[in-house]
């Protein structure tokens, strides 16, 4: 009896047939001495794709070339066929696969092979095959997700009034990425080279994705194993890249959101592809592997002279540097009221930066890699990153601490500043979920009052000098955080604060309203962490329900790599692909 097993992953969806000779993996179950022996067979199949399997390519016949698989039975859900060249070709029932969720269906058939036999007769044998169905191993989308990406992307997407049409963008994209797929390609260096127009290779790998697309996937594929190859990881620069602040010095944190994006399309891509071999998938995941090590050695290392040695898992033990956010580099006080009046109660200290914006995009890489490959010790080091933000640069009310980033030219820039960082923690917690690594402690549920008081000095030496980040009484959250940074949105009439917090300029003689309408109006960073909330509140913000006082939709473009280019809903910092992916999507992610 040959037991041959397929698993069938709910992924591809392609016409074409590939040969699996060089998947089989060989699991030999009980030996037995004779010249003619069958052995078991594992196959790792993916949904919707005809499947050529050579059940027997790892079998010891003694005359193999003389052997021929005669019948087959007929499979529940598929259809299977006998090749010329012995092998089967097995095509799953699109209907049975598209009904694939978080489960598995599972269908089986037996054949029947003829071999000669030492004294010239016939040794019949009769094997049977297992598929299951399930569903791929990426932590960004769920297969019902991937159902609805695809619609979108053979029918066209809107969302409303305001929104950008990203599908269309994504598909014209493609083209213009598909011509030369090398053309934008970045340098990791201490002089890097990111163009924005590099994000078409990410939104190219999804529109692949969703639709399932093998040649189009092998060229995003082709080209991330270029760019690894063309960026050495092993040069003097980045041997001794750990004494180098990857948050200023050499856009490090620039290089880690597009290393972020570039794990995100290798892994979509990972199981549809055809073109790599073993060693060139080795070659790609080292340097995923490496440039992890890298970030993380150098950023632990610089948190550990902040945070104290061990903080991840001995807690915080000093809060450094001392004293309020430097003038040089942002506002210290940058709320007040209507009467220019600081609010006392958001007075930022410089050792809140530790948990700035460019931080968080190198943090969400480590994160999302540590996911990838199970490094509990990486992801453990990253998610007490978010949850020491919650308590040391969150205040009780959900304001966060970027808020320092207001200025006479942009007084709302704060909250842009901290949709990035937000952006980042969504993420995070996004694939925290996904993955369910720790389903008792999911970054979307994690809660705090804990935080530090003014004037305290149990982690400073002369007393802490920012405003106190619990009142003891208020839980602190992520939910808690983009509700509060929906607030700059409404006025106090409608639950907000844009008509009650102002920024006065430099000078002391303008006020104006910390209102970000038509300044930055994000809507997928709020559309992802609703995913997993449901919360209709949550839904009204993102969609900018009028009805409920927030303003009509702009699409406005933004970012470090996408000024003027892209719409800020477009990922241009590594911590998103495309909004269109993510809205709306609600009823197809954590039931």
């Amino acid at each position: 009896m040959i037991l041959l097993y397929i698993v069938l992953f709910h992924f591809s969806c392609s016409k074409d047939t590939d040969l699996l000779t060089d998947y089989v993996l060989s699991e030999t179950q009980d030996t037995i001495d004779i010249s003619n022996v069958a052995v078991d067979d594992s196959f790792q199949v993916f949904s919707n794709t005809a499947m050529v399997l050579d059940v027997l390519s790892n079998d010891t016949f003694e005359n193999p070339e003389e052997v021929s698989i005669t019948e087959t039975s007929t499979p529940i859900n598929g259809t299977v066929v006998i090749n010329d060249d012995n092998t089967l070709t097995y095509t799953p029932n699109a209907e049975v696969t598209e009904q694939v969720a978080e489960g598995e269906v599972v269908d089986t058939f037996t054949y029947n092979t003829e071999a000669p036999d030492t004294n010239g007769s016939t040794l019949p044998d009769t094997g049977s095959v297992i598929i299951k169905a399930g569903v791929d191993g990426n932590h960004l989308f769920s297969a019902q997700a991937k159902k609805t990406l695809k619609a979108r992307f053979e029918n066209g997407y809107v969302t409303g009034p305001g929104f950008a049409d990203e599908i269309t963008r994504a598909i014209n994209d493609s083209e213009i990425f598909l011509a030369n797929p090398s053309e934008f390609r970045p340098q990791f260096s201490n002089v890097n080279t990111i163009a924005f127009e590099g994000q078409n290779l990410h939104t190219t790998a999804l529109y692949a994705y969703a639709i399932d697309n093998i040649e189009m996937a092998n060229t995003v594929i082709t080209e991330i194993l270029g760019i690894v190859s063309s960026n050495d990881l092993n040069t003097s620069f980045w041997n001794n890249s750990s004494s180098i602040r990857w948050d200023s010095d050499f856009g490090g944190w620039i290089l880690c959101g597009k290393a972020k994006k570039m794990l995100d399309s290798y892994e979509l891509l990972e199981n549809l592809q055809t073109v790599l071999t073993e060693s060139e998938k080795e070659e790609i995941e080292i340097w995923f592997s490496k440039f992890a090590e890298l970030a993380y050695t150098a950023v632990r290392m610089r948190l550990e002279g902040y945070l104290g040695a061990n903080w991840e898992t001995n807690g915080i033990r000093s809060f450094k540097p001392e004293g309020l956010y430097p003038a040089e580099h942002g506002k210290p006080n940058p709320i007040q009221d209507k009467l220019g009046n600081d609010l006392t109660e958001f007075t930022m200290s410089w050792a809140q930066d530790s948990f700035n914006n460019r931080n968080f995009d190198i943090v969400q890489y480590i994160h999302s890699y540590a996911i990838s490959t199970s490094n509990e010790a990486m992801e453990i080091w990253a998610r007490e990153f978010v949850k020491n933000w919650l308590k040391f640069a969150t205040f009780p009310d959900g304001t966060m601490a970027e808020m320092w980033r207001n200025t006479d030219d942009a007084p709302a820039k704060g909250v842009w500043y901290g949709w990035i960082s937000t952006g980042a923690v969504i993420e995070m917690a996004h694939v925290d979920a996904m993955a369910n690594h720790f389903p008792n402690d999911k970054l979307y549920d994690y809660k705090t009052k804990e935080g530090i008081l003014k004037g305290s000095t149990n982690l400073t030496s002369s007393g802490y000098a920012g405003s106190s980040t619990t009142d003891g009484v208020s839980d602190k959250s992520i939910l808690g955080v983009i509700k509060a940074l929906s607030k700059y949105y409404r006025s106090s009439d409608n639950g907000g604060w844009n008509d009650i917090r102002f920024y006065k300029s430099e000078n002391g003689l303008t006020l104006t309203t910390l209102d970000a309408t038509g300044y930055t109006q994000p809507s997928s960073i709020t559309a992802i962490a609703n995913l997993y909330f449901k919360d209709n509140e949550l839904k009204d913000f993102y969609l900018y329900n009028i009805n409920e006082g927030y303003p009509a939709k702009a699409s406005i473009s933004a970012g470090a790599l996408a000024i003027a280019q892209y719409n800020e809903d477009y990922g241009p910092w590594g911590n998103l692909i495309m909004g269109a992916a993510w809205l709306e999507q609600e009823d197809n992610f954590f039931d």
